[in-house]
């Protein structure tokens, strides 16, 4: 679409374009110049329509990064959507950016070194490198409950539309 800016410390949510045909995706990120500037994005499925669809970039550094308009920054694969769950996003075109700011204290101060959601994180960011892991886990643990299995959660969302398999 346009040149991408997000501001330090923050998840922006962005529209991008593809050639592929409308339909259920899993979208694998795969840019190594967004990995140089401390910008990742996730795994995702996604729903594609008009050969756009929307997707997260999340800025760990504490400067402004700018996505320039035509980096690539991932790969889609069919998916068949009659498999999993998935929450479809607003298609009625009154998309809007949203920005969410990530708090920069030190949350994993507040947790105990031998809480389960420390070890799982823990855990997920282990193969990274040293610098990369110190600046992930604090998005991560700015989300732990996401993490916590320790009791069963529910998603409270009006977006959501399960399919079961025939």
């Amino acid at each position: 679409m346009n040149d991408v800016t997000i501001p330090p410390l923050s998840a922006k949510i962005i529209q991008t374009t593809t050639a592929a045909p409308p339909m259920s995706v899993i979208f694998t990120p795969s840019s190594k110049q967004l990995n140089k500037q401390h910008i990742f994005t996730p795994h995702a499925i996604l729903t594609i329509n008009n050969n756009v669809t929307t997707t997260t970039l999340l800025n760990t550094t504490t400067t402004i990064q700018t996505i320039p308009k035509g980096t690539t920054i991932g790969q889609v694969k069919y998916h068949e959507d009659n498999k999993c769950c998935y929450v479809c996003p607003d298609l009625q075109g009154n998309y809007q950016h949203h920005i969410s700011a990530i708090t920069s204290c030190s949350i994993q101060q507040k947790l105990t070194s031998h809480s389960p959601i420390t070890s799982t994180i823990d855990e997920l960011i282990s193969h990274l490198p040293r610098t990369q892991q110190e600046q992930i886990r604090p998005v991560l643990f700015k989300h732990k409950s996401i993490f916590n299995t320790s009791k069963p959660s529910i998603m409270k969302t009006n977006n959501i539309y399960h399919h079961i398999p025939i």
